[in-house]
């Protein structure tokens, strides 16, 4: 993907740090909200085809419920889901700037995917609210006395509205879970550097490190879907309201055991997901943050085992802070093997950014029949030399900051402010403009000579 480089520039080292916060955050805010929708959608799916038939059960009304609590507005799917995957695509493509691997393309994939999924759900969504107006018209007719027949219109319309929403419920997973695929595929390979080059993309996903990374997030998307559940159904504002005992004891159950279950297998995958690591990817941070990860996954499956165990719901609020917490550390884990693991490249980078910055902000000055090195001679070589500290500091040891930025040297030659407290302040020497761009270019262009 050469074109890639195209559409970019090389980070230097202070963009880079900042990319690596950006990533940061958008890997945090990614990963719970769009755990939280693939497995909502998962059992919204599982249970609406369960209720299909009778939308008065307990599975049709959960199916809704995981929907109206779980998959938010439009504009959270856009600024928690797609916003932050384009910007985590975005640092990537940063950071493996002139690179022959399938990183980036990787990445390009999964977003497309998960725009076109969530789409796809959000459409699914909108189905459950058109069949609740469907709902409320069928019982006006059922309850006329002279009209108690239901059209066939009515009948063709809803069972066309259920292959629909069912199409468009079933194809949005299937989207979301490939695009996950891809996703974590390419967060596992831009932190494994000897597989750069020889990596198939297609077949890179099905290796080792990616299955074992893409199940743990899986694991975890069905973990805190269920702490989830249990936190807006019971928790948040006082929990659902209108639901009979009955729905309330099965959804707290069913709940709390994927929650638990979950959670039980996810220090497992979680230590293994450190064995997929390249050496380059391992240091001291990345094991702290690692532990600390580890901690609070062991902490939420305490909680939920004295929740199904005493039915203690009151901890439902620590279990869903708790991961929130557990994502945010499992993005910092990320970042922090990647920074580890492309250290070599970081470093290339930085000198791909110093040369296109001396490239492109070299400004050439048009000849104006100042001589800049009369001026020099008659201003500056009393208290300056090229290569030895006079009154002043020698010029190789200064101008080399400006990368030959004609028009930043001549606006300090023309308005000089103390710098370095080492030497005295340089006095104005009243140039004008062109005679100030003319000294400096004479400058810039005899330090080069003298090198």
């Amino acid at each position: 993907m050469d074109f890639l480089n195209e559409i970019v520039i090389p980070a230097n080292d202070t963009h880079l740090q900042v990319l690596k916060f950006v990533l940061f955050i958008s890997l945090a805010l990614f990963l719970p909200y769009m755990g939280a929708t693939i497995g909502g959608t998962i059992f919204s799916v599982y249970f609406n085809r369960k209720g299909k038939n009778n939308r008065r059960t307990i599975y049709y009304r959960f199916a809704c419920d995981i929907l109206d609590k779980l998959i938010f507005s439009k504009g959270v799917g856009l600024g928690l889901g797609v916003v932050p995957v384009l910007s985590a695509t975005f640092v990537y493509m940063q950071f493996m700037y002139e690179t022959k691997t399938a990183v980036v393309g990787l990445m390009i994939v999964s977003t497309i995917l998960y725009y076109l999924g969530i789409t796809l759900v959000y459409k699914y969504k909108s189905n459950f609210d058109i069949e609740e107006v469907v709902d409320s018209l069928k019982s006006v007719i059922e309850s006329d006395k002279h009209e108690g027949q239901i059209p066939e219109e009515v009948k063709e319309y809803e069972a066309g509205l259920k292959q629909v929403k069912s199409t468009f419920g079933g194809w949005g997973l299937v989207c979301l879970i490939v695009a996950s695929l891809f996703f974590v595929g390419g967060t596992t390979l831009i932190s494994n550097p000897s597989a750069w080059e020889h990596a198939s993309p297609i077949i890179y996903l099905f290796s080792i490190p990616v299955l074992i990374n893409f199940l743990f997030f899986i694991c975890a998307s069905l973990a805190f879907t269920g702490i989830a559940v249990l936190f807006y159904f019971f928790g948040w504002q006082g929990g659902i309201k209108d639901r009979s005992d009955n729905y309330k004891a099965y959804v707290k159950k069913f709940a709390g055991s994927l929650a638990f279950y979950s959670t039980i297998i996810l220090p497992v995958l979680f230590l293994a997901s450190f064995l997929t690591y390249h050496t380059h990817a391992f240091s001291s941070s990345l094991f702290i943050i690692g532990a600390l990860a580890l901690g609070t996954i062991l902490l939420t499956a305490n909680f939920l085992y004295a929740l199904i165990r005493n039915s203690e719901i009151k901890y439902s609020g620590a279990m869903f802070y708790l991961m929130i917490a557990t994502f945010s550390l499992m993005s910092l884990k990320d970042v922090s093997a990647i920074n580890a693991a492309l250290k070599e490249q970081f470093h290339k980078v930085h000198i791909l950014a110093e040369e296109y910055e001396k490239k492109h902000n070299k400004v050439a000055v048009v000849d104006t029949g100042i001589n800049g090195e009369e001026i020099f001679n008659a201003k500056c070589s009393a208290c300056h030399k090229f290569d030895q500290k006079l009154v002043g500091p020698p010029y190789k040891e200064t101008v080399p900051k400006y990368n030959d930025n004609v028009k930043k040297l001549a606006a300090f030659i023309y308005n000089p402010v103390k710098v370095n407290p080492d030497y005295p302040a340089m006095p104005n020497q009243g140039l004008k403009p062109k005679e100030a761009e003319a000294v400096a270019q004479y400058i810039i262009t005899h330090l080069k000579e003298v090198k």
